[in-house]
């Protein structure tokens, strides 16, 4: 098992912004985190770096569409190191191995 969290919530003040997120990952499965503008992904990212991976190493690959990396911006606030590759998707933009890369 690579990451297992149970019942997370996240509130600011009067407002939740994640409530009862479930979910057990295995070391043989991917996973994503997706949702529209708003709907706490930045959120979850930075509570899982805080408390379930707090002093690993990690990679997180985030795809940023546009001018401006905002969510780059909001998990540098948190302690995190960013390197932002700003010239698309990586999948279109790494030549080599993915892999031997990261």
């Amino acid at each position: 098992m690579v990451l297992s969290c149970q019942d997370i919530g996240k509130s600011f003040g009067d407002i939740t912004i994640l409530s009862h997120i479930s979910f057990h990952i295995e070391d043989y499965e991917k996973a994503a985190i997706v949702g529209i503008n708003g709907a706490g992904k930045t959120t979850l990212i930075r509570k899982l770096i805080a408390e379930a991976y707090k002093g690993e190493k990690l990679v997180l690959i985030e795809n940023e569409f546009g001018e401006i990396a905002i969510d780059g911006g909001f998990l540098k606030d948190a302690g995190v190191e960013i390197t932002e590759m700003n010239s698309g998707c990586i999948c279109c933009s790494l030549v080599g191995d993915f892999t031997k890369a990261l």
